[in-house]
């Protein structure tokens, strides 16, 4: 299967087979596979290696690079508190920021708006569900196909409610929502 433009999935590198890519980053015990343009920023500091996909500016400190703000990140964030909110608070733009540590645990979070989307089941991470569905070897729901073929004969424009996507296993990261080794939490 093929990454899109500025698409992306980040897998266990077992699977990184199973796509075609234009870019990869190592990231942990995992891959970042990116399609054409999919803009990127990895930095390993102080024990975290942090993967930012999409661009991000800080509205506080506006003359940051995303490298900077990613530093900033490692220097405050406590896994214990869950401070990730806080630090990302006045960050704006269309991103989906990937922590790992030493320890493999794994945080996932994304823009406010969730822009820029994350699909996950079972360690597998994308910007399109069909992308996790597809490493998952995932089925489509039926009810959600009658849901989407319904939808886009009304309007062109739809959304999935709430984490609900068309495969049974695969679910959308929502805004304002942090993904923590496998349990997800508001924030």
């Amino acid at each position: 299967m093929n990454i899109g433009r500025n698409q992306y999935a980040i897998v266990p590198s077992v699977y990184e087979t199973k796509f075609n890519f234009c870019k990869k980053l190592e990231f942990g015990k995992y891959v970042a596979l990116l399609g054409d343009r999919c803009n990127s920023t990895l930095v390993s500091y102080k024990g975290w290696t942090m993967l930012l996909l999409g661009y991000a500016i800080d509205t506080e400190n506006p003359s940051l690079v995303e490298s900077d703000m990613l530093c900033n990140i490692a220097t405050d964030l406590n896994i214990r508190t869950n401070n990730l909110f806080q630090l990302t608070l006045y960050w704006g733009g269309r991103w989906a920021l990937f922590i790992t540590n030493n320890e493999h645990d794994l945080i996932a979070c994304t823009d406010c708006c969730a822009l820029k989307q994350v699909f996950y089941s079972n360690d597998v991470f994308a910007s399109q569900s069909r992308y996790v569905a597809h490493v998952v070897e995932d089925t489509e729901d039926i009810y959600a196909n009658a849901y989407m073929e319904k939808s886009m004969s009304v309007e062109k424009e739809y959304s999935w409610p709430l984490g609900f996507t068309r495969y049974n296993n695969v679910k959308r990261l929502l805004p304002n929502h942090i993904y923590f080794n496998g349990n997800v939490t508001r924030t």
